[in-house]
């Protein structure tokens, strides 16, 4: 039963079988990640989290290679989130690890009499670490989190110029639907 006590919290049950789906928009320096987000509980209060998006960035000015960068392409994540009750919801922590494609249009020396500009591709892994806040609607089965995280986009393939990488921080916002629960 959703609102009955469990192992997870008075509100919401995390018991093993449970799995939400939703949307997620994660906000980063240089860009945003809009993805579609499954979590299947399988043992109490652990998920294992599965996302499917895209990855928009604007490197300008932060970019250590060139003046201009555009990125843009789409990839996978999984994780696992814990999960610890607390007032009406839940302190969530997860560790992730994103694959993604992305094709990057670049220039340089945009103050010289020669600039030059290309495009690129990156096979992309990004690891990353989270934690926040998922606020459990009452009486429905409906939930909504903000969590904040910090991780290091890794360009583990290269064809053409190098692009920007590095360490970097960021913000999500979940909303999700519980499918199936106990």
């Amino acid at each position: 039963m959703l609102f009955a006590h469990s192992a997870c919290g008075q509100f919401t049950s995390c018991k093993k079988g449970r799995f939400d789906l939703g949307v997620e928009l994660q906000c980063y320096p240089a860009g945003i990640i809009p993805t579609v987000t499954a979590n299947y509980f399988f043992v109490n209060n652990l998920a294992l989290r599965t996302r499917l998006g895209g990855n928009f960035a604007n490197r300008t000015g932060l970019s250590p290679y060139n003046d201009w960068e555009k990125a843009k392409g789409y990839g996978a994540s999984a994780g696992l989130v814990t999960y610890f009750p607390y007032k009406h919801g839940h302190i969530t922590a997860g560790i992730t690890s994103d694959v993604w494609q992305m094709w990057t249009q670049w220039k340089d020396g945009l103050s010289t009499p020669t600039p030059t500009a290309g495009t690129t591709y990156n096979l992309v892994v990004q690891p990353w670490a989270d934690a926040g806040y998922l606020y459990q609607f009452t009486n429905t089965n409906v939930n909504l989190g903000l969590t904040l995280g910090f991780g290091k986009e890794i360009n583990v393939i290269t064809r053409g110029e190098p692009v920007g990488e590095g360490w970097m921080g960021s913000a999500t916002i979940t909303f999700n639907y519980i499918l199936k629960h106990y």
